[in-house]
């Protein structure tokens, strides 16, 4: 059933929230409360009916419900500007006004997009009528393209847009069996490209090894024999296991991360940059026996980089992949056509990444723009970066126009970076989509079935995304059991709110991480495990699993990872009131946030540190976390987390005795939360100013 109101409609059997035709991305609970104010229609539903129906056997405050309810007017406030859909009933509850129209088949420009229809490798939803595939953009090359190869791109494009009518027009039992068969036609070794080793051991001379892992892998990707795994993986398997990739690995190791990867194939290495000439060694190795298949050495001028990567690929592609042919022979040209001296700063900004220098790799990296504005991967790692700041609207444009200029590169490359891009738009039902074609394309990467679900779960769809995750784990049944599936699953419980489940699957790929001797996923999964316990009021046991995270992040210097565990830490002593452990947690976040610079992190956790000195009553300490928030966000202009401090700072100023004071600030806050259409703030500020009026003592506000 379809149900219409203004520009938007909801699909009540997904469930899914679309305005014309585009997926509006709300948080799954708050997507269960329009459907059942929707389903009441014209009726005032009560409070308390409400919060039994979404929060089941559970105990949360009425506020939980008013925080909902600001998150739906303001997702539909820009069509709704004078008077909001959702209407409070004084001293009852909220009805749905908007005149809404219902129908069983929704019209063409309506219809439930494809992302949710997941890769037949997956599992399967219900089927619908095939939609046609909307006009891809048109990107610009990064060089200018013979006729030849225009015509070799167009015929490409052609042929993938057939397949991909046939995909959708098979019946999904047909899909199956079709991908396959061309899968058992086409079987295709899986190669990681390792980091190569520095035998220089100069910094000066580090970026040479990101270089070359990083467009060897783009490239090594035209190869249609061969699967190559992407640096992400990579680095995530090298730091999980605590493997330091050298030239010279030892059997049991190579066997070990070849376990770890599912991967067959290694092509490792070493390099020397001396005097303006560099030697490249390469050895492709097989991780089942630990046999050299192939070493090589090749040796020119630092200038010729790119050529020797070229040569590099085909003795790698014709080792394991078979002849290239000329036509990927041309575009692996147009991939490796970046200006020199932009290749070697955009890989001195993923080294850069690596070491947790976001601040360092943009500045590198907004250089190598400069030079090279039209090279994708510079713009894909830029909003990389500015993700890990927090600073969305930056890493939206970066991969926005990342995905512009990603026609010239491999298939598989400009479908993840579709993906990416969507993502950092929280366009999560399309680039569920996108992992879809993925998965269909190449369904021997249990990653992209990871991703998928991750997609699935970020667009409201939990419930499919748990049944995408348990058949990625049949499909995949024959292999040894993944540590990575169970904490996506377990991460699906959480976002459910089944702590009993989200344990239960914690636990099973600490059992896995262990027994793999990966340290680094072992001390992650420990700290959804703490999450999970501290959920079901096991403190102790969630402050054990916290601490023995902490050690390891400590040991293996998972910066990442330690300051998961600190913020879980202070959660934790804050319910077992040991102020003491709480604050220090918070304050050792506070300096790994400042650190990595990830200021919206920050603020967050200076906020956090302010309500516990507040609850302690140190008001002076409490104050002078949330200017200290204040001060951030309005630098770096978050909006709303800066109306949040002056709130925090409103309060605190009542209970420090001053009420006129406090009672304009709070006036204030009531503005900016109206002007910036945050209904939950503006409710939470006008009830700190009528305690205020009444008792002379304001409530903390949040």
């Amino acid at each position: 059933m379809l149900y219409c109101f203004g520009p938007y409609s909801l699909d009540m059997d997904l469930p899914l929230l679309m305005r014309e035709g585009v997926v509006v991305s709300v948080p799954p609970r708050a997507l269960d409360l329009l459907v059942l104010l929707i389903d009441r229609r014209d009726t005032a539903v009560a409070k308390r009916e409400l919060m039994d129906a979404l929060w089941p056997n559970a105990f949360v405050e009425e506020g939980s419900l008013t925080q909902l309810i600001s998150v739906l007017r303001k997702a539909l406030a820009d069509d709704f500007p004078d008077t909001s859909p959702i209407q409070t009933i004084s001293k009852v509850g909220y009805r749905f006004r908007a005149t809404v129209i219902a129908t069983e088949h929704p019209p063409t420009s309506l219809r439930a997009p494809e992302s949710l229809r997941p890769a037949p490798h997956i599992a399967s939803l219900p089927p619908e009528a095939p939609a046609k595939p909307s006009q891809p953009p048109r990107h610009r090359p990064l060089l200018q393209i013979s006729r030849t190869l225009r015509l070799f791109a167009i015929a490409g494009c052609v042929c993938l847009a057939l397949m991909l009518l046939l995909l959708l027009a098979t019946p999904w039992s047909r899909r199956h069996d079709i991908l396959n068969r061309a899968q058992a036609a086409r079987p295709r070794a899986t190669l990681a490209v390792l980091p190569f080793q520095n035998l220089a051991a100069s910094p000066d001379s580090a970026w040479v090894g990101s270089a070359v892992q990083e467009m060897l892998s783009t490239d090594l990707r035209l190869t249609q024999r061969l699967r190559v795994l992407s640096t992400e993986d990579v680095d995530r398997a090298l730091k999980e296991t605590n493997i330091i990739a050298t030239a010279d690995l030892a059997v049991p190791t190579l066997r070990h991360l070849g376990d770890d990867l599912d991967c067959g194939y290694t092509l490792t290495g070493a390099y020397l940059l001396r005097a303006g000439r560099l030697r490249l060694d390469v050895r492709i190795i097989n991780l089942k026996t630990g046999a050299t298949e192939q070493e090589q050495t090749f040796e020119r001028s630092e200038a010729d980089l790119l050529p020797m990567l070229t040569q590099v690929r085909q003795l790698v592609a014709e080792s394991l992949g078979g002849q290239q042919s000329p036509q990927d022979r041309q575009l692996a040209s147009l991939a490796t056509g970046v200006n020199p001296a932009a290749f070697q700063l955009y890989s001195e900004g993923l080294e850069r990444t690596r070491r947790y220098d976001g601040k360092g790799a943009i500045e590198i990296l907004e250089r190598a723009k400069q030079m090279d504005p039209d090279y994708p991967l510079i713009h894909l790692a830029l909003s990389t970066a500015w993700t890990e700041r927090g600073e969305e609207s930056k890493a939206a444009a970066e991969a926005d126009r990342a995905l512009q200029l990603a026609g010239s590169l491999p298939r598989e490359e400009q479908l993840t970076i579709q993906a990416r891009a969507q993502s950092a738009k929280h366009q999560f039902a399309a680039a569920a989509q996108t992992y879809a074609a993925l998965v269909s394309f190449f369904p021997d990467n249990p990653q992209y079935g990871r991703l998928l679900v991750q997609a699935l779960s970020s667009a409201g769809q939990s419930s499919e995304a748990l049944t995408q995750a348990k058949a990625l784990l049949a499909t995949f049944g024959n292999r040894p059991p993944d540590p990575m599936t169970d904490s996506v699953i377990a991460d699906l419980y959480s976002t459910k709110g089944d702590w009993s489940k989200a344990l239960e699957w914690s636990e099973k790929g600490i059992a896995e991480s262990r027994r793999r001797g990966a340290p680094i996923l072992y001390e992650r999964l420990l700290t959804s495990a703490s999450q999970a316990n501290f959920y079901l009021q096991r403190y102790a046991p969630a402050e054990s699993q916290t601490r023995e995270a902490l050690d390891l992040a400590a040991r293996y210097d998972d910066v990442s990872g330690r300051l998961r565990a600190l913020n879980r830490m202070g959660q934790i002593a804050t319910a077992q009131h040991d102020w003491a452990l709480a604050k220090s947690s918070l304050n050792d976040a506070i300096a790994i946030e400042q650190k990595l610079d990830q200021p919206q992190r920050q603020v967050h956790t200076l906020l956090t540190l302010s309500r516990l000195e507040e609850q302690q009553g140190d008001l002076p300490r409490a104050s002078l976390a949330a200017r200290q928030a204040l001060q951030l966000a309005g630098t770096l202009g978050f909006a709303e987390t800066a109306t949040e401090a002056r709130l925090q700072l409103a309060i605190l100023t009542g209970k420090s005795g001053d009420r006129a004071l406090a009672l304009r600030q709070l006036a204030d806050v009531e503005a900016d939360a109206d002007r910036i259409q945050d209904a939950y703030l503006k409710a939470q500020a006008r009830s700190a100013r009528e305690a205020l009026h009444g008792s002379g003592k304001p409530r903390s506000a949040l």
